[in-house]
C-alpha cells in the first residue's frame, strides 16, 4: 500500500453539510470529521503565487507531532527531477520543506481505522491547510506500467483543463491544489516493478524508504507484503486518507482507466447542480487498440458491445429514477457525506483484513455474504438511497472513460466469475432488503419509481437463473422445427435435406456434451490450466449459435413466403402454424426488443457503430456467456477471491514460475531495515546528489521502454472462511441450478420421455414456453430504453437549454496554445455562453444576471460568501420561490443605490416578493421556510421594514432552533446564529433576551479553518449582547461568573486563532480580510465583557488600528450582516478620548456600509457626530473618509 501524495486540487461550489450532522450519533466527539476553509480558485496578487509552479512554494508545512513526526522521513527528489520541473533545490532547507522538492514516506503502522488519530497527510500539514475537494483513488495490483501512465496521463489533461477554466469562479489558476490523487498498490509482491520505476520518475517513490518496522519496533501495515483485495484498498482510502483529508467527492478509478478531457469538470458538475446527489458514474469504454484493431478480438468485439449496450440501456433506464444497480469502480464518484456511516461500513466489511479480525461472526464469514462482497458497488448503491431519514440519489453521467479489458478467454472468464456471482448474491441481497427504501425521506413517488429497477432485477435474475436451459432449448426447438418438417410436409429439412435430422442429432449430442464438459473444466481447474479447452468450447458454442441463427433466419423467410400465399397451399403450413400458435404480437414485440431496441437507443445516442463493429460478434458468443460464465461462476462460488489480469507470468503450460527473482527485477523494491546493502532513509537525504540522479535516470530509462515479459504471479489470500462451509455451499447452489434448468427441459421436451404423459402435448408446452421466455425478454428490454441526456460531443444538450442553466464548462472552447497561457502571453478567450435565463422574460434575466454579478458578492461582506454567490443563486434554478425573492432583492436593491434604469423596477419587485409568499403557503420543507425567512429578512431590510425584519428573524431564530435537518443545520444556522443579537440589538427594549434561542456553538480544540474561528467568534459575540442586555433591563444573574465564563472563551478563541493565523505573505487576500475582521471584533468583544472602558484606552487604540488597516483592503458595499459600523458607534460612545473618537468617525464614514442589516450607517454617523460636538464642545464641519 503507497503512502499517498499531493498531487493537484479541486474546489466545488456547493459545500458539503456536516460529516457529524449526517453519521448522527455513530462517531464519538474524537472521531468527528473537521471542516475546511474554502480556499479561492486563483488569487490576483501574483505574490501569492498565481501560476502552477508557485502555489506550493508559498505554503509553508508544518512539522508533524506525536506518533507521525516520528515515522516521517522527508528527502530531497533527485535534481535532474527537480531540473525538469523547474524547482531549485538550493533554496530548500531542513527547516522549511517545500511540497514539490522533498519526498515524504511515513511509515503507517496502523489499521486503517486508527490512521485519522495519529497521522498526518501533506495538505493538512500546511500552515492553511488546503481544501480537498477531490480525492481521486487509482486501485493497482499487478497492472504493467503502460496502464499507470495512462491514467495519470488523463488525469494531469483533466487538471490541466481545471487549471486553465476561464470565467469560472470556482476553477482557474491554482485550481490543482485542490485535487489529490492517492494511488493505492494493493500488496508490494505483487506490484509490477515497472510502476515503481513510474512513480520513481515523478518523484513519488525512491528505493530504500520503506521499512517493514518502525523504530519504536511496530510493524508497518501501510505497505503490507501481500495483497488482499480492493476492499481493503478502499478501506486504507476512506477510513485512512479520506478522514483526514475530508473530500467533498472521491473518485474511483481503476489502473488503465483513461478519463475523458473534462471528466473530472463533468462529474464535479453534476455534484454541484444536485445537491442530493450521493454518486455518479460515468460511461465506460473499451480499449480498442490502435486503429480499433483489438476489434478483430471476438471476445473484446462481444465486450465491446456489451459496455455500450450497458450504458446506452441500464445505466440511463436506472438513472431515470434516481437509482443505479452498479456504480462500476473503473469510473465512479461519490460525495463522501453521502456515503458515509453505514453503506460505506456495509461496503468496506468484505475486507479480508477486517474479517480476519472478525474471525467469530458467522454471519460475514456466510458464503452468501463472502461472495456478494465480490460486487460491493452495487450493495452500496442501495444502501446509499435507502439511508434513513436521508434523500440521496444516484445519476448516470455521460462522460467517458476508456479502460482495459480480457483480451483472452481465461481473463475473460476469471473476471466474469467475480461479476456474476457478486451481481448474483448482491441482488438476492437488495431485494431481500428492498422494503429499507421506506424508511428514507424521499418522496412517496420516487419511492415508488425505485421499485421499477428494482422489478427489472427480479426478471433479470429469474431470467438468469433459467438462461441454461432457455438456450438449450430455443436450440433444439428451432432446429428441429427447421430441419425435421412432418412427415406429410411436401419439403424437406434445412439445410442438408433428408440428412437435417442427423446433423441436428449430432449438434445436440455435442451441445449437450460440451455443457457437461464446462462443469467439469469449472470443478476440476483453473481455466489458465485448460485455456486450449476453453478457447475449444467457445468456438463450438459460437458455431451452434451460428448455426441457430442461420435456421432463425430461415424460418422467419418461410413465414413470410406463407403470409405472402394467397392460395393456402403453401409448403411450409407448419411452420405458419407453429408461428400464429406462439402469436404474431409475441414475435413482432420479441424481435423489436432484441433489435429494435439495441438500434432505437444507440441512434437517441448518437453513437451506433458498436452495431456495425461487435454485435455479429456478440451474436455468436452469447450463447458461451450462459453456458460457459454463468457455469464456471456458479461452479465456483467457494472462490471469493478478487480476479484479476493474467500477465504472462505462467508458462504455457500453465506451470507458476518458482524460485528466486531475477536480481535485476528485485532490487526496484526493498526494504532498508531488512537489506544492510541499501541505503536508509537517513543515508538518502544526506547523500549527494549524484546517487540520487543516477538512480532516477535508471528508472526513467526502465519507465518510457516496453514492458518486460517476464513476470511472476503472486497468490492471493483465498477463502477466509472454513473450505468444508464453501465446499458445501457451492455443492447446494450448482444442484439447485443443474436440476432446476433439467426440470424445466423435462417439462417442455417431455414428448421423448412417454412416461410423463400427464404433463400434456409437449407440443403447447414449447409455445408456451416461448410465449413466456420472449414476453419476458421484451418486457426486460423495452423498460429499459431511454434517451441518453448528453455527451462530450455534444455540449449545448437539451437538457440545459430546456432548464435555463448555463452549463458552465460544456461549451466549445477555442484551441489554446499552452506555451501562451503558461508564458501569460495571452487572456484565454470567454466561453460560447449559454444563458442560464434564456427561457425568462427580458426584465428577470436583468435582475437574474444583477444579483449574481453585483449583490451576491457584496451580501456577503467579510464573512463566508458561499450562502449568497452560489447556495442562494444554485437553489434558483430549482426552486420557484427562491427565484421570485431574489428577482424582489435585485430590483430593490438597484433602486436603492439610485441605479434605476426601469420604470418598473419597484413594481417588479413587489409583485415577485407578492408571488413569493404566496408560493410559501404551500410548502412543507422545513429547510426552504428556513432558507425562505432569511431572504424576507433581507427583502424588509431593501423596504426599510425593520420592525417586520426583526419578526422574521424571532420566528427563523425559533424554527432554527428546533430543525434538525442536517442540510439546514449545516448550510443555515450560521447564518441564523450571527442574527442572533440582532433582536436584542435593534429590537424592542421589552424582548426578553434570556429566552431567546441560544443556537451555541461546541467550543473546539483545535481551529482548522476560518470558519471554525467564525462560529466561536459567533457564540461569544451573542453571549456578550444577551448579558449586556440582561444587564440593562436589569435581570438579576450572576454577573461574575458569566463575565468570568466569557473572558475564558475569548482567550480560548485568541489562542486557538494564533495557532490558525499564517503569515500574511502567503495568506490570501479575502482571508486576510476576515482575520483582520475576526482580530477587531475580538477587541471590541473584550471592551463588551468590561464596562470599566476608561481602563481599556489600548484596547480602543487597537480597535482603531485593525480598523485603519482594514480600510486599506475593504470596500464600501451594502451587507445583510452587520459588519464594522456598530463596533466603531460602541467606540465612540463608550470612549471618552477625543483622539480616538475623531478617527473612529472618519473610519465608519470609510469603512462602514450604507446599510448593515437593521443598522444604518447615516444614522450612526449623524448620531456620533452630536455625541462628540455635544461632550467636547466641537464643531464638526464635514467628516473626512
Amino acid at each position: 500500500m503507497s503512502t499517498p501524495q499531493s498531487k493537484n486540487g479541486a474546489q466545488l461550489p456547493l459545500r458539503r453539510p456536516s460529516f457529524d450532522a449526517e453519521m448522527g450519533n455513530q462517531m464519538s466527539t474524537s472521531d468527528r470529521t473537521p471542516l475546511f476553509p474554502q480556499v479561492p480558485a486563483c488569487t490576483e496578487d501574483p505574490e501569492h503565487g498565481t501560476e502552477l509552479q508557485d502555489v506550493a512554494r508559498h505554503d509553508t508545512l508544518l512539522s508533524p507531532v506525536g506518533h507521525a513526526c516520528e515515522s516521517q522521513v522527508h528527502v530531497p527528489i533527485p535534481s535532474d527531477l527537480a531540473d525538469a520541473a523547474g524547482l531549485n533545490l538550493d533554496s530548500t532547507t531542513e527547516e522549511k520543506v517545500y511540497e514539490m522538492a522533498h519526498l515524504t514516506y511515513t511509515a503507517i503502522s496502523t489499521d486503517p481505522q486508527e490512521f485519522y488519530e495519529k497521522y498526518h497527510l501533506r495538505p493538512k500539514q500546511f500552515k492553511y491547510p488546503r481544501q480537498t475537494e477531490i480525492l481521486v483513488g487509482i486501485t493497482v495490483y499487478n497492472e504493467p506500467k503502460h496502464l499507470l501512465r495512462r491514467t495519470l496521463k488523463s488525469i494531469v489533461q483533466n487538471l490541466w483543463y481545471l487549471n486553465i477554466r476561464p470565467e469560472s469562479k470556482i476553477w482557474g489558476k491554482g485550481s490543482w491544489t485542490k485535487v489529490v490523487v492517492c494511488i493505492l498498490i494493493d500488496g508490494i509482491e505483487s506490484v509490477d516493478h515497472g510502476v515503481l520505476d513510474v512513480l520513481t520518475t515523478i518523484g513519488l517513490y525512491q528505493n530504500g524508504l520503506c521499512k517493514k518496522t518502525t523504530d519504536q519496533g511496530e510493524e508497518v501495515t501501510g505497505h503490507l507484503a501481500s495483497n488482499c483485495g480492493k476492499l481493503n484498498s478502499y478501506r486504507w482510502l476512506y477510513n485512512g486518507f479520506a478522514r483526514v483529508l475530508d473530500p467533498n467527492i472521491t473518485v474511483h478509478l481503476d489502473v488503465g482507466t483513461k478519463l475523458g478531457k473534462r471528466a473530472l469538470f463533468k462529474l464535479w458538475k453534476e455534484f454541484d447542480l444536485e445537491p442530493m446527489l450521493a454518486a455518479a458514474c460515468g460511461e465506460i469504454s473499451c480499449s480498442l487498440g490502435g486503429n480499433w484493431l483489438n476489434i478483430l478480438n471476438p471476445i473484446v468485439a462481444a465486450q465491446n458491445f456489451e459496455y455500450k449496450v450497458g450504458f446506452q440501456l441500464d445505466r440511463t433506464f436506472e438513472s431515470a429514477t434516481g437509482f443505479l444497480s452498479l456504480l462500476p469502480g473503473a469510473c465512479s464518484a461519490y460525495r463522501y457525506v453521502g456515503s458515509a456511516g453505514k453503506p460505506l461500513e456495509d461496503m468496506l466489511l468484505g475486507d479480508p483484513t477486517w474479517i480476519q479480525g472478525h474471525s467469530r461472526d458467522r454471519l460475514a464469514l456466510s458464503p452468501v455474504n463472502l461472495n456478494r462482497h465480490l460486487a460491493d458497488d452495487r450493495v452500496i448503491c442501495f444502501r446509499i438511497i435507502s439511508k434513513p431519514n436521508t434523500r440521496w440519489l444516484l445519476k448516470y453521467i455521460p462522460v467517458t472513460a476508456t479502460t482495459d479489458i480480457p483480451m483472452t478467454t481465461t481473463d475473460f472468464i476469471n473476471q466474469r466469475r467475480r461479476w456474476l456471482n457478486g451481481a448474483f448474491f448482491s441482488s438476492i441481497y437488495v431485494l431481500k432488503r428492498c422494503g429499507h427504501l421506506w424508511r428514507s425521506d424521499h418522496s412517496r413517488m420516487r419511492k415508488v419509481a425505485f421499485f421499477i429497477p428494482l422489478f427489472h432485477s427480479v426478471l433479470a435474475l429469474v431470467l438468469a437463473w433459467f438462461s441454461l436451459a432457455a438456450f438449450l432449448l430455443t436450440t433444439f426447438t428451432i432446429n428441429s422445427i427447421s430441419g425435421d418438417p412432418p412427415k406429410d410436409a411436401p419439403t424437406g429439412g434445412f439445410p442438408f435435406g433428408k440428412a437435417t435430422p442427423i446433423v441436428n442429432a449430432v449438434i445436440q449430442i455435442v451441445y449437450l456434451a460440451a455443457v457437461l464438459f464446462q462443469f467439469i473444466l469449472a470443478l476440476g481447474s483453473r481455466p489458465r490450466n485448460h485455456r486450449i479447452s476453453y478457447i475449444i468450447s467457445f468456438a463450438i458454442f459460437g458455431l451452434i449459435q451460428a448455426y441457430l441463427i442461420m435456421n432463425l433466419i430461415y424460418l422467419f423467410k418461410r413465414v413470410a413466403d406463407y403470409k405472402a400465399d394467397d392460395t393456402g397451399s403453401s409448403n411450409y403450413a407448419y411452420i405458419g402454424e407453429f408461428y400464429a400458435d406462439i402469436g404474431q404480437s409475441t414475435i413482432i414485440v420479441a424481435g423489436f426488443s432484441v433489435f429494435g431496441v439495441y438500434i432505437l437507443s444507440a441512434l437517441l445516442a448518437l453513437d451506433p457503430w458498436h452495431l456495425l463493429t461487435s454485435f455479429a460478434q456478440f451474436l455468436f458468443i452469447s450463447s458461451s456467456y450462459v453456458n460457459i460464465l454463468n457455469i464456471y461462476a456458479f461452479s465456483n462460488t467457494h472462490d471469493v477471491s478478487w480476479g484479476r489480469k493474467s500477465r504472462n507470468e505462467d508458462t504455457e503450460a500453465g506451470q507458476r514460475q518458482d524460485g528466486p527473482r531475477p536480481a535485476t527485477i528485485e532490487r526496484r523494491f526493498t526494504f532498508s531495515d531488512q537489506d544492510p546493502n541499501i541505503r536508509s532513509a537517513d543515508t538518502q537525504r544526506n547523500e549527494a546528489p549524484e546517487a540520487r540522479n543516477k538512480e532516477y535516470q535508471e528508472a526513467l530509462a526502465r519507465a518510457t521502454s516496453e514492458d518486460e515479459t517476464v513476470r511472476l504471479e503472486k497468490k492471493r489470500p483465498q477463502v477466509l472462511a472454513t473450505a468444508d462451509a464453501m465446499m458445501e455451499f457451492r455443492t447446494i447452489l450448482l444442484a439447485s441450478y443443474i436440476f432446476s434448468n433439467i426440470f424445466v427441459c423435462l417439462i417442455v421436451l417431455n414428448d421423448s420421455l412417454k412416461i410423463l404423459w400427464w404433463l400434456g402435448d409437449s407440443y403447447w408446452h414449447k409455445v408456451w414456453f416461448f410465449r413466456i421466455w420472449l414476453w419476458a425478454n421484451s418486457i426486460s428490454f423495452l423498460i429499459r430504453i431511454r434517451r441518453v441526456k448528453c455527451d462530450e460531443k455534444k455540449p449545448a444538450c437539451h437538457r440545459c437549454t430546456s432548464t435555463g442553466r448555463k452549463c458552465d464548462g460544456y461549451a466549445l472552447m477555442q484551441k489554446i496554445n499552452p506555451r501562451d497561457v503558461a508564458q501569460g502571453r495571452m487572456l484565454l478567450p470567454p466561453v460560447s455562453t449559454i444563458n442560464s435565463q434564456s427561457l425568462l422574460p427580458v426584465e428577470e434575466q436583468r435582475a437574474l444576471r444583477y444579483f449574481h454579478s453585483v449583490i451576491s458578492p457584496r451580501l456577503s461582506s467579510a464573512r463566508d460568501g458561499y450562502f449568497w454567490t452560489h447556495l442562494v443563486m444554485q437553489l434558483s434554478e430549482s426552486e420557484v420561490v427562491v427565484k421570485h425573492t431574489i428577482l424582489s432583492i435585485s430590483s430593490l436593491f438597484e433602486s436603492s443605490e439610485g441605479k434605476n434604469v426601469a420604470p418598473y423596477t419597484e413594481r417588479f419587485a413587489l409583485q415577485h416578493y407578492t408571488a413569493a409568499i404566496q408560493r410559501l403557503k404551500t410548502i412543507d420543507s422545513e429547510p426552504l421556510v428556513l432558507l425562505m425567512c432569511i431572504l424576507f429578512i433581507c427583502v424588509e431590510y431593501l423596504l426599510a421594514n425593520n420592525k417586520i425584519a426583526l419578526k422574521h428573524c424571532q420566528h427563523g431564530l425559533a424554527i432554527m432552533e428546533k430543525c434538525s435537518n442536517p442540510w439546514a443545520r449545516r448550510y443555515l444556522m450560521p447564518v441564523f446564529r450571527r442574527m442572533t443579537a440582532v433582536p436584542m440589538l435593534f429590537g424592542p427594549e421589552d424582548i426578553e433576551s434570556e429566552s431567546m434561542p441560544a443556537l451555541t456553538y461546541m467550543i473546539p480544540t483545535k481551529f482548522y479553518c476560518m470558519e471554525d474561528a467564525q462560529y466561536m467568534m459567533d457564540d461569544i459575540f451573542n453571549r456578550v449582547v444577551r448579558l449586556c442586555h440582561m444587564r440593562h433591563r436589569g435581570v438579576v444573574f450572576d454577573m461574575t461568573e458569566e463575565y468570568n465564563t466569557v473572558g475564558t472563551h475569548l482567550q480560548t478563541w485568541q489562542t486557538l486563532f494564533e495557532k490558525l493565523e499564517v503569515d500574511t505573505t502567503s495568506l490570501l487576500y479575502q482571508t486576510q480580510e476576515r482575520s483582520l475582521f475576526m482580530r477587531l471584533k475580538l477587541s471590541y468583544l473584550e471592551l463588551c465583557a468590561d464596562f470599566r472602558y476608561k481602563e481599556h484606552m489600548g484596547t480602543f487604540r487597537q480597535v482603531l488600528q485593525l480598523a485603519s488597516w482594514q480600510s486599506q483592503r475593504s470596500t464600501k458595499q451594502s451587507s445583510f450582516e452587520l459588519a464594522y459600523t456598530p463596533m466603531l458607534f460602541f467606540t465612540i460612545m463608550k470612549c471618552p478620548d477625543l483622539s480616538i473618537r475623531l478617527p473612529a468617525l472618519r473610519l465608519m464614514k470609510k469603512l462602514g456600509s450604507p446599510t448593515e442589516g437593521v443598522c444604518e450607517n447615516l444614522q450612526m454617523l449623524t448620531t456620533s457626530r452630536e455625541i462628540i460636538q455635544q461632550e467636547h464642545g466641537v464643531e464638526i464641519v464635514e467628516i473626512e473618509s
